[in-house]
């Protein structure tokens, strides 16, 4: 283990954690939904979101029902 993972907590690694909790880490509590169909899915697949207020929206092609379209982003 080197010294900045002994500082900043590294020793267990993020790599040792299912990939839902390492989602729900990176924008815990904040869901990506598609605006069409009933896909939900957790933001912190896709980026990062802390600290933050109010709904964003992205334009992305939905896994579920494959349509093109703006995706929100909300608690």
């Amino acid at each position: 283990m080197g010294f900045m993972a002994f500082l900043f907590g590294g020793a267990r690694g993020d790599a040792e954690l299912p990939d839902a909790e390492r989602w729900e880490k990176r924008a815990p509590g904040w869901r990506l939904r598609c605006r069409r169909c009933t896909f939900d899915e957790p933001f912190g697949k896709y980026g990062f979101r802390k600290y933050a207020c109010g709904a964003k929206f992205l334009l992305r092609r939905c896994p579920q029902c494959g349509r093109l379209g703006w995706m929100k982003v909300c608690r």
